[in-house]
Parts: structure tokens; C-alpha cells; sequence
């Protein structure tokens, strides 16, 4: 079941935090998400799903991932460093990866989530993609 997400506005039934992304696949033009879950909560019951997202119209070349070396916690004031890739090189240098979700923020065609990279240990990590197309939710077989 594929459902379009308005960018500008929340989903209430589907969240994507704590979803792990394993994958990335893109072309020219589309960057397709593989995730291990996406959280519902019909009738206010939290169910889980396998899912992928979709971003249409994705600008491939203007998507960035920052990579930490360290979890950081914004309570301490303390000294890190890291690195910015453009999307490509990130997943020629990560794969095989898993980036779990923390938060999700959207903001017109900018879309940026905010987690963890599991490493040997994790590390803080942002991704950003670019869309001017449709924000897709390609829900799949419902996980018990």
C-alpha cells in the first residue's frame, strides 16, 4: 500500500522513529529507503510494518550525510568531529549499514533525520535529502 505524505504537515498514524534504514537505492531521480520498520498506531495500538519510503524528484547530487565520531549528547559540552559526504560516497564507504532514526524533520523539499550509525559502536549521524517530488510510504507486510 503506497501512501503519499503532504511534507508540510505529520502523518499522525505512521512514524518513522526508531526505524532503521539498511538500505539506499537511487537513480536519477528517486531515492527508495529500505527500511526494517515503519511504527503505526490505528486505533491508537502500536503495530509495525516493513516498508520502504520513496522521495520523487529527489536531487541525488544535493543529498549530504554528516558522520560523527562519536554519539553526541546535547547536554555536554564536549569537543567531536566527523565528517560530510555527499549521499554516493557515503554509501560506497558504509555499506553494508544500518541508521536508526531518531528524529524526523521536514521543511518544504528538505528532509533531514537525525540518529544513530551502528558501527562497532554508534555514532551520532544526519541525513539530509533533497525532494521536490511526492514523500512516498510504501507499506508492506504488517511484522507480529
Amino acid at each position: 500500500m503506497k501512501i503519499k505524505k503532504d511534507k508540510n504537515s505529520v502523518i499522525k498514524e505512521y512514524t518513522l522513529h526508531d526505524a532503521r534504514i539498511q538500505k539506499i537505492e537511487f537513480n536519477e531521480n528517486t531515492i527508495v529507503l529500505k527500511l526494517d520498520c515503519i511504527t503505526s498506531y490505528p486505533q491508537g495500538k502500536e503495530t509495525y510494518h516493513k516498508a520502504d519510503v520513496i522521495l520523487e524528484n529527489a536531487g541525488v547530487e544535493s543529498c549530504e550525510v554528516l558522520v560523527f565520531n562519536k554519539v553526541i549528547n546535547p547536554y555536554e559540552n564536549s569537543k567531536f568531529s566527523g565528517n560530510c559526504l555527499e549521499l554516493k560516497h557515503f554509501i560506497e564507504k558504509y555499506t553494508p549499514f544500518e541508521f536508526e532514526i531518531i528524529d524526523e524533520i521536514y521543511n518544504g523539499n528538505s528532509i533531514i533525520f537525525r540518529g544513530w550509525l551502528h558501527l562497532n559502536e554508534p555514532v551520532t549521524c544526519i541525513m539530509e535529502f533533497w525532494s521536490e517530488g511526492d514523500f512516498i510510504y510504501d507499506i508492506h507486510e504488517e511484522i507480529k
